[in-house]
């Protein structure tokens, strides 16, 4: 288990790995892969400009994990429960892609997340947690990605970055040991709501499409397998009503032919701290700007 700040990330290897078989979304030349018995995600792939396979083979991580309180329970250690552990799963293909957890871990828990392509190699992902009266839900974590480490050839020329005030870019980090984690919350640092991890061809980039600024974090954590990239939103929420989250994820892959850095200049000016960063960087935070409003 990962450990992102003071509390533990859950985000463990699905047992078993690929179960079922994989239920594919494309957008544009990009193909994300679902396993149809965990509801993981086990490909995500730009089969036009990199070719790269960004998912770690047979080693996805938990898509979705919560944290919570139920009536009875120490509000001061919130009981942490994941779509990998006991659950009835059901994955409805189509044009958007619905994967439903019921009786998470074997309680009175639900969960229905919906992924769907919005173009130019990204999906966006959302998710609804159900419970009872004075069920707490105390964060969701979600969507995770196990991405390859190295990402392309020997990662000499790999790469991730944060959308934080500064020091946001971060080389190499195939060779990271198993278990450091980089991470930037909001309120805080994460200035952008956005992060990327490329190779020389192209990589993979997530951000939210949200402009309120709901209290959130983003980390990258390094693991046995590979590196998983995953959101954390914080909650408070009395699950005797459905938690909706306020707004999409998206991910998805880009290319570094075509993607000029012109979209640094957005509306609200260039992401500091990113500027020093490769050009597929740049590019990645041009193109998150352009697709998503980013909270200051």
């Amino acid at each position: 288990m990962l450990v992102w700040g003071a509390v533990a990330l859950g985000w463990g290897l699905v047992p078993g790995a690929i179960c079922g078989r994989v239920i594919e979304l494309r957008s544009g030349a990009t193909v994300l892969g679902i396993d149809s018995e965990s509801g993981a995600v086990v490909r995500l792939a730009d089969d036009a400009h990199s070719s790269i396979e960004c998912v770690v083979a047979g080693a996805p991580v938990d898509l979705l994990r919560i944290a919570i309180c139920a009536p009875g329970d120490d509000p001061l250690k919130p009981r942490e429960l994941s779509s990998g552990q006991e659950a009835r799963v059901a994955v409805e293909p189509g044009a958007a892609v619905r994967v439903r957890f019921d009786r998470l871990a074997g309680e009175q828990l639900g969960a229905l997340c919906t992924i769907e392509p919005v173009g130019d190699g990204r999906f966006r992902f959302r998710a609804r947690v159900e419970g009872g009266p004075g069920t707490i839900l105390e964060r969701l974590d979600f969507p995770a990605i196990n991405l390859r480490a190295p990402l392309e050839g020997d990662g000499a020329g790999d790469a991730l970055a944060l959308g934080t005030t500064k020091g946001g870019v971060h080389e190499r980090p195939h060779g990271w040991s198993a278990g450091r984690i980089v991470s930037a919350r909001q309120p805080g640092t994460l200035a952008a709501q956005f992060g990327c991890y490329h190779g020389s061809s192209g990589g993979v980039v997530t951000f939210t499409e949200d402009n309120v600024g709901w209290p959130k974090a983003l980390a990258f954590a390094r693991g046995r397998d590979g590196i998983a990239v995953g959101w954390r939103h914080y909650a408070r929420h009395d699950l005797g009503r459905a938690f909706e989250l306020s707004y999409p994820v998206v991910a998805g892959t880009f290319g570094a032919r075509g993607c000029g850095a012109s979209g640094l200049a957005g509306r609200r000016g260039g992401v500091q701290g990113v500027g020093a960063g490769a050009a597929v960087v740049r590019a990645a935070v041009g193109s998150a700007r352009r697709s998503a409003p980013l909270a200051a």
